[in-house]
């Protein structure tokens, strides 16, 4: 059984990776607006749910890219939050912020690791 949950954290933690990327793609092909930033905070709070309630199947050569990913995410959640507080916004309002200073860029080579897990987790059970 803990193999199948294994292959679940993944394929979820995947799924949940390509859709803040087409999120992302649709915040930066439409205007920037919050309604489309808002699609990319909800996708990666389901990340980061998703990560620590299911700490257990990550492997201890992942450990620091997740933290590096969670401390992102903290950075990011907390922009967003108080660009929303003093904006305001509505769908169509434009919302940007750049990353903060210190932060940790996004470590996308753990997100095409994870992917690829996925991918190769497919391939073995097809």
């Amino acid at each position: 059984m803990k193999d199948n949950q294994f292959e679940v954290f993944y394929a979820s933690l995947a799924l949940l990776f390509v859709r803040s990327q087409k999120n992302y793609e649709l915040y930066s092909s439409n205007g920037q607006s919050f309604g489309f930033a808002l699609g990319i905070y909800r996708s990666n709070k389901e990340i980061c749910a998703l990560l620590i309630a299911n700490a257990v199947y990550i492997p201890n050569k992942d450990a620091v890219s997740v933290f590096e990913l969670l401390s992102h995410y903290d950075s990011w959640f907390t922009q967003f939050d108080l660009l929303e507080k003093e904006l305001n916004p509505v769908f169509n309002t434009l919302f940007v912020f750049q990353r903060a200073h210190g932060a940790f860029a996004f470590p996308r080579a753990y997100q095409n690791k994870v992917i690829n897990m996925y991918d190769a987790i497919l391939i073995a059970n097809s």
